[in-house]
């Protein structure tokens, strides 16, 4: 299985926490990073994966491509 190529999908910053989202269209698949923030300085961090279709949440990109090679998906773009 490839390694996503991850692209920037969207961000937005709040009071308390920051929000990316990136994706790779192709795989049919979404990275989000949600960072707190405290008196304007980062804090932690903790990151999430999600395949398209797929309601379970990913606690890293391996457990995630691991499931796509269990259940694999017709790749944007394939024919048939």
């Amino acid at each position: 299985m490839a390694k996503p190529n991850w692209t920037l999908a969207g961000h937005l910053n709040m009071g308390t926490e920051h929000n990316l989202c990136y994706r790779d269209n192709k795989l049919g698949v979404q990275r989000e990073t949600v960072t707190k923030c405290h008196d304007g300085r980062p804090g932690s961090s903790k990151t999430y994966y999600f395949i398209d279709g797929d309601k379970r949440e990913f606690a890293s990109e391996a457990d995630m491509l691991a499931a796509l090679e269990v259940a694999p998906r017709k790749l944007e773009g394939e024919d048939g």
